[in-house]
This record gives structure tokens, sequence and C-alpha cells, in this order.
């Protein structure tokens, strides 16, 4: 039976936030191309600094979109990984997992990366936002989940084949 490892903010994180921000700087883009923005005396902002603030809010624009898209939904069995961006789904044998690690930095926010043993559809690396859980030390409980049961199916999976 599927379990959801994903946390269900994943579809906010992976479709609106970016939106949020698109929309966010088109709206800066067009509020200064119409001069509203002003310096401090009431002149205009001079044109290099309309493009240094385009540039600044086009660079956290870019790298918003790059942090979400890689977002995956993961589900999980006995077996396999059930990874999703949503318009595709694939099936990965947990066997082919190589390595299942966190993300450092603040625990309330911060992700999984699955690292696969050869190229998948979506790549080498899945990376996914877990559901919370609380916990006091050590690894977060679905990475340690993911890694007992790697573990296991390819122990499962060296005893087939020595038989």
């Amino acid at each position: 039976m599927r379990r959801s490892l994903s946390s269900p903010l994943t579809l906010v994180w992976k479709f609106v936030v970016p939106t949020v921000f698109i929309v966010g700087t088109c709206y800066v883009i067009v509020v200064q191309c119409l001069d509203t923005f002003k310096n401090r005396d009431g002149t205009p902002l001079s044109y290099g600094e309309l493009c240094l603030s385009l540039a600044f809010c086009a660079g956290i624009s870019a790298w918003v979109v790059w942090y979400t898209n890689r977002l995956k939904r993961v589900q999980v069995d006995d077996r396999a990984l059930y990874v999703s961006n949503y318009w595709s789904e694939i099936c990965i044998p947990l066997p082919e997992v190589c390595d299942v690690s966190e993300s450092t930095g603040d625990r309330r926010y911060f992700s999984v990366t699955i690292r696969l043993r050869t190229m998948s559809a979506f790549g080498q690396r899945i990376v996914f936002l877990p559901r919370f859980r609380l916990y006091w030390s050590g690894l977060h409980p679905v990475v340690r989940e993911l890694q007992a049961l790697c573990e296991r199916a390819r122990g499962e999976k060296g005893v087939a084949r020595a038989d």
C-alpha cells in the first residue's frame, strides 16, 4: 500500500509560490515603467537604478522557479518509490536508491534528497519536502524510514540472487 512521504504543501511550493514571485516581479516592472517609484527627493529613478532593481527582482524570481521546479511528490511502498512532478509519475525500485539525505539549515523548512544509482526520467537526484513531524535529534524520521526500506530491499535483492 502506498504512503505519501511528501508534504501536502508541495503543491503550494511548486505552483503557487513561483506564480506569486513572477506576478510580483511583473508588478514591480510595470510600476517602475510608470515612474511610480521615485527617489527621496521626488525625482524618478535613473536608468541604472531601474535596471539594477529589475535584475534583482528577475534574479530572485528565477531562483525561486529553479528551486521549486525540482520539488517532487514522493510516495513509497515496500518495493518502490513513486515519484511525480504532478504531470507524470515514475516508479523507482528501492534497490536503485543509492543515498537518502536531508538538507541542513532550518529544520522546519528542509528538503530530502534521494540519489539514484542510474538516471531516471527526473534525473539522478529526487528532491522533496517531507511531511512535518516533530523530532528532537538525529535524522528526520522520513530519512530514517527510507534508508531502512532501501537497505531491506537491497538485502532481499541479494538473497534472491544467491538462490
